[in-house]
């Protein structure tokens, strides 16, 4: 029998910063043999052989039947992990779907130097015009959200929605009307009106920000998260917070699915679904994230989560570092339950 074998290696040298998930080389295994039922495949997920490409594919190879080659795609990851993947898929119905499709992407502002104000500037300009407090809403960037703690930042967006001027002025000029209305944000702005007036996506005036469906969602109660993160971090936020471009939130105040999304289940079913980023970083896409499931409660089993997830988001506001490992094991617990998850199922999340 002759056999041809061929290497498929990614050659990494001078490659730039991943932008996104990693292809890893593979092998394929030609022979004039007759079609055999099953074939063996290995994920390559490094390239730091210890001794050689044959030996790494030799211990990390799995056996697959043909039948699991469909025509919309591919997976040939662990068989172990393949099938709770599955199972998960089909025990609940996809976050997305669940929520109504009402994940929302963070404001892109066009101009952050300008509408974007720190602490600081906020009471100057507060100080000088006591009307100012009106349009200057608290702000989040990613970097301000942490997995279960209250979200804080030293951060202000100055938020004139597309459309406020023209339902706000009457018969008055535009420009004269924000002058008049609103003088020190006025001052403040007027240093950035060039830059500001360039955007592509401003609203009906240099000072306006684009047009937002949902700028009403950002004065209620939501889960908020990071765009990029090592592991799931969700957590609620009820200050009434409007969020930058690096970041998402969910229009929900259940702890009950705030406790679900952190839980270590979910911890396990992200990065199998998500791209990654250099040093093995999540993008939390809403095209990923969309894909959680979330399984069916009774209102006894999402009390029970909501106790827990209450007695860990108070801890957190009150000391951050505080150590919640005993409540987040419960529910931890309380989700491979709901789920349906078997002794060996559980092994294989909590080993990964």
């Amino acid at each position: 029998m002759q056999t041809l074998q061929l290497r498929l290696v990614a050659d990494f040298g001078d490659l730039p910063v991943f932008q996104e998930a990693t292809t890893y080389p593979c092998i394929l295994q030609l022979s004039k043999t007759s079609p055999r039922e099953n074939f063996a495949a290995a994920d390559i997920k490094t390239l730091d052989f210890k001794t050689s490409l044959d030996d790494y594919v030799e211990a990390h190879q799995s056996t697959f039947s043909y039948d699991d080659l469909h025509e919309d795609g591919w997976n040939l990851g662990d068989q172990k992990v393949l099938l709770l993947l599955e199972k998960l898929k089909n025990a609940g119905t996809p976050l997305g779907e669940f929520v109504n499709h009402q994940i929302y992407y963070g404001i892109k502002t066009g101009l952050n130097e300008a509408f974007v104000i720190d602490a600081e500037t906020r009471a100057r300009l507060i100080a000088e015009d006591p009307q100012s407090e009106k349009i200057i809403k608290p702000f989040l960037a990613g970097r301000d959200i942490k997995r279960y703690q209250q979200p804080k930042s030293d951060k202000f967006l100055i938020l004139f929605e597309k459309g406020h001027t023209d339902k706000s002025r009457g018969k008055t000029d535009a420009k004269d009307w924000l002058k008049s209305t609103f003088p020190a944000i006025h001052q403040h702005l007027i240093q950035y009106k060039e830059a500001a007036a360039k955007r592509y996506d401003k609203g009906d005036y240099w000072w306006e920000l684009r047009a937002c469906d949902y700028y009403a969602e950002f004065e209620k109660t939501k889960i908020s998260y990071p765009d990029i993160s090592k592991a799931v971090a969700f957590t609620l936020d009820n200050r009434s917070s409007y969020q930058g471009d690096t970041s998402f939130f969910i229009a929900s105040e259940e702890k009950w699915l705030l406790a679900i999304l952190n839980s270590s289940l979910v911890n396990w079913f992200y990065p199998n679904v998500s791209a990654q980023i250099r040093g093995s970083f999540l993008r939390f896409k809403t095209i990923y994230v969309q894909q959680i499931p979330i399984c069916h409660l009774t209102a006894e089993q999402k009390v029970l989560l909501e106790e827990l997830a209450q007695k860990v988001l108070s801890a957190k506001t009150a000391t951050p570092q505080q150590d919640t490992t005993e409540w987040e094991a419960e529910i931890d617990a309380l989700v491979y339950e709901l789920y349906g998850l078997t002794a060996e199922e559980i092994e294989v999340v909590e080993s990964a």
